[in-house]
């Protein structure tokens, strides 16, 4: 770009600037409710490409901060347009009609729709989270209104700078579209460089973003929660001095008709006026039938216990009612029980001999605390990406210009050096050293280094294939790791997809040395079948909890849920099937996991298939599986003697199983018993019975 092309982009992004700081004071003072604050975010978009207008987009919404603390929120919406304001301009938009109303309506979709989630999701979703009747009541209507609007307003805004534009011309005698080539295109660029560079930083700024927000959002939520403690802990404490310790007998017993009793129940209610957070106060004595009340304040929706009542205790009370019955101090709970998601403080009221007679109840509620945390992460997300936009927008205009042109000759002459062939890479070395680069900076520093760096490069390759091995490796652990989180709904999984996998690689490797099996167990069958095994029961992740934990045998009915695991979980392999572009393992992983409960006389699930119409891999799942589902421990049975499992195995042989499968699991019990043993196959768990369901 030359000095004066760099001169009007400057002249134009301080034009930009104005014009949407001057629409915004026009539409405020007029009370408008249109905003006028994007039209020099495209005017200079349209004329000088990405980065200058993204600069104008988000510098305008930063400036508006000043007034408006609220606008750095809508900046990603101002640096959205101009995205799309250059992507157009480059194409000549107003050259026709048509491309001007494409123009406006992409427009409006950014601004309009974009901008009212985000004003929903900041200002709209603190009380709550996601109603069904507040998406029916107001985001439909709201979200048509919005729209409507911003469509007036893009409308507007791109005529003011059609006009804008139209006076250039006439100014300069110039057309419109193309008016000032400052975004200069050029054909023969290294995109790949810029691709992966850009990629590497929007993954930095990502990653570096993600661990602020979880920071940040762990200090907000330690933060939040200590501070309800302590609020909890101190009105307690209020309310314990107040309370007569020694007359609590008399209270209990007598309730309203004992003396003083009207009174100390109204200093409570004064109490707990004082702290609108507060949403339950109770004084109750603790003891082995439950919570007999001595006091309780009722509230708008829950009527209060009457003295003497007795409240069960919640379930999740269960770990603290051995210390609650002998007096000790408790610390403040977290529980989502009968009375909702409240926080919970115990205080021991003890009368005059020390002895603990009751506990003041103090329950506070936290729903607001999930909203105001998703709030907060929807603000830190929308700033984020503002500003994400735009540092992308600046690295790829420094590297262009700085990088990739000047690399662009070196990376010409040494394309041909990282071929796998050694006649290549020789011709691609000597390619690179005719070159004979002399510009006495930096670039020729590097022309040097590369020149030096290739006489060690045939070494350097077989340390990436090394690498790339590591890789495979770290890629199977990353899978095992994934299917564990994934199963990790049913919570008798434990070490079931690690032992499961083992079991399979038993079999596959014992099929590698038998004759029958040499055209179908290759190595290629046998890596993807180890890499597939932990993802087989996948599908489960579909299933209810109510049906996938049930600690006792399946009804019929849930057993027919149940076994739509393997419907579901070849959907989902099917999808990520078609999404990848190497689907690699994957087609071992959807046999393995739709077919893993056929049986062998085609009494089996799903589709009834019967012998070698099941694919090999899921018959050698079938034995591992049911073979891991006899020997470990669940809650509702014992582990199964490793003889006896054997014996299962065996007689199943020809209905259930592949006799193949199974001879070949049989002749290695010694191996699969110390897979057992090793993975700590005797752990209780509560569990679903779909695997007992399905074992005979």
């Amino acid at each position: 770009m030359t000095r004066n092309l760099r001169s009007r982009a400057l002249l134009y992004t301080l034009i930009g600037m104005g014009l949407n700081l001057a629409g915004s004071f026009l539409a405020a003072s007029l009370n408008m409710k249109l905003y006028l604050d994007s039209v020099g975010t495209i005017f200079t978009a349209v004329l000088c490409g990405y980065f200058p207008g993204i600069f104008v987009g988000l510098m305008t919404n930063l400036i508006k901060c000043l007034w408006d603390s609220t606008s750095v929120y809508f900046a990603i919406v101002n640096v959205l347009i101009a995205v799309i304001a250059a992507f157009f301009g480059r194409r000549g938009c107003f050259r026709k009609a048509s491309g001007v109303i494409s123009f406006v309506l992409v427009l409006t979709a950014a601004g309009g729709v974009l901008g009212y989630l985000i004003t929903w999701f900041i200002y709209d979703r603190t009380d709550g989270i996601f109603l069904i009747e507040s998406v029916k009541g107001t985001f439909a209507p709201g979200l048509a209104d919005a729209v409507l609007w911003d469509l007036a307003d893009k409308t507007l805004s791109v005529l003011i700078v059609f006009c804008l534009l139209a006076f250039l011309k006439m100014l300069t005698g110039r057309p419109v579209s193309g008016l000032y080539p400052l975004h200069e295109r050029r054909r023969h660029v290294l995109h790949s460089l810029r691709t992966k560079t850009l990629s590497l930083l929007f993954a930095a700024l990502l990653l570096s973003s993600a661990v602020q927000m979880v920071i940040s959002v762990t200090l907000f939520t330690s933060s939040f929660v200590e501070d309800r403690k302590n609020l909890a802990v101190v009105v307690g404490g209020l309310i314990r001095d107040v309370i007569p310790a020694d007359e609590i007998g008399t209270f209990a017993a007598e309730g309203r008709s004992a003396a003083g009793y009207e009174d100390v129940e109204n200093r409570l209610y004064q109490i707990r006026s004082r702290y609108p957070d507060i949403k339950y106060v109770y004084v109750y004595q603790i003891r082995e039938d439950g919570c007999h009340a001595v006091f309780d304040l009722e509230t708008d929706d829950t009527e209060a216990a009457e003295p003497g009542e007795v409240i069960p205790f919640d379930a999740s009370f269960a770990p603290y009612i051995e210390d609650l019955l002998a007096g000790e101090e408790m610390e403040p709970v977290i529980t989502n029980d009968t009375y909702g998601y409240l926080l919970t403080a115990y205080t021991p009221v003890r009368d005059s001999s020390g002895q603990c007679v009751c506990y003041v109840g103090v329950d506070i509620l936290m729903n607001r605390f999930r909203g105001m945390a998703f709030v907060y992460l929807i603000k830190t997300f929308v700033v984020f990406l503002g500003f994400s936009v735009f540092i992308l927008a600046l690295a790829s205009l420094i590297l262009e210009r700085h990088i990739i042109r000047p690399v662009l000759s070196i990376a010409s002459a040494a394309k041909n050096f990282v071929m796998t062939d050694s006649e290549e890479r020789h011709r691609g070395q000597e390619e690179l050293l005719n070159l004979e680069i002399h510009t006495n900076d930096e670039i020729e520093e590097l022309y040097t280094s590369v020149t030096k760096m290739t006489s060690e490069s045939v070494q350097y390759i077989s340390q990436i294939q090394n690498q790339q091995e590591m890789l495979r490796q770290m890629q199977n652990g990353l899978i095992t790791v994934l299917a564990e989180v994934v199963e990790s709904r049913d919570t008798c999984t434990g070490m079931h997809v690690k032992k499961t996998a083992d079991y399979v690689r038993l079999i596959v490797e014992a099929m590698r040395e038998d004759d029958r099996f040499k055209d179908q167990v290759t190595d290629e069958f046998v890596e993807n079948i180890e890499t597939s095994a932990p993802l087989h029961d996948v599908g489960k992740i579909k299933i209810p909890d109510a049906i996938l934990n049930k600690p006792g045998r399946l009804t019929d009915e849930e057993f027919a849920i149940m076994k739509e695991h393997t419907t579901e979980g070849n959907a989902i392999i099917d999808k990520a099937i078609h999404l990848v572009p190497d689907p690699m393992f994957l087609g071992e992983t959807q046999n393995m996991t739709a077919y893993h409960h056929e049986k062998w006389d085609g009494s089996g699930y799903p589709c009834g298939l019967k012998g070698e119409e099941i694919p090999l891999s899921a018959r050698i799942m079938a034995v591992a599986d049911v073979f891991d589902a006899l020997v470990s421990e669940r809650s509702y049975k014992a582990p199964m003697p490793y003889d006896e499992a054997f014996d299962i195995i065996r007689k199943g042989s020809g209905t259930h199983f592949d006799p193949a499968v199974v001879e070949l699991f049989l002749a290695h019990r010694d191996e699969a018993v110390e897979i057992a043993r090793q993975k700590g196959g005797a752990q209780v768990k509560a569990c679903s019975a779909e695997d007992e369901c399905d074992t005979i």
